[in-house]
């Protein structure tokens, strides 16, 4: 009787209508707190998923296409033999590590199409992607050129590609509809 009657005292003066109002109210919060924890219990499920299926170098599918297009490129005579989650590469030409600041201007565009190659094939996998060439080939032998000119002829099955050149033997070695500015 002694903890009824500490227990009574406790309470405001409220009626039974009062208390039924207020519990039904805070019921309702409770429920609405209950479906926003749900929605964010099924975000933490999905960024989860997401964190595990990009597990490891999720940039791998680049680093493996970049190396395929430097080799086809270079004729098989430059290698990617490393590359970080920044991007930072690193380069080998036989048993000779080769340093990007020591490159030819026709090596470094030829690393610098490979690279953008395999970045446009990333982020467009399926095709329909946009790329702008603007006198890519200046500096290129003319094995790597037409090389180069067939890989972007391969890409450009599938996506759009504008190539801007005032050079004549690219525009030869390229495909597709030519529009001539004076």
């Amino acid at each position: 009787k002694k903890r009824q009657g500490e227990a009574e005292n406790s309470l405001s003066s409220g009626t039974a209508e009062e208390y039924a109002e207020q519990l039904e109210q805070l019921q309702g919060e409770f429920q609405a707190k209950e479906e926003e924890y749900g929605r964010w219990q099924e975000i933490q499920k999905t960024f989860y998923e997401l964190k595990e299926e990009s597990a490891g170098n999720p940039a791998q599918d680049i680093a493996e296409r970049f190396a395929a297009y430097l080799k086809e490129l270079s004729d098989g005579r430059l290698e990617l033999t490393g590359m970080g989650e920044r991007f930072d590469t690193t380069l080998s030409s036989g048993d000779y590590a080769l340093a990007c600041d020591y490159l030819s201007e026709g090596t470094k565009d030829t690393v610098l199409l490979a690279f953008r190659l395999a970045m446009l094939k990333h982020l467009f996998p399926e095709g329909g992607g946009l790329a702008v060439f603007d006198d890519p080939f200046t500096d290129l032998d003319p094995a790597r050129l037409s090389r180069a000119c067939a890989l972007i002829q391969e890409f450009a099955r599938q996506n759009q590609v504008i190539f801007i050149t005032c050079d004549e033997k690219d525009r030869n070695m390229l495909d597709g509809y030519v529009i001539e500015l004076s």
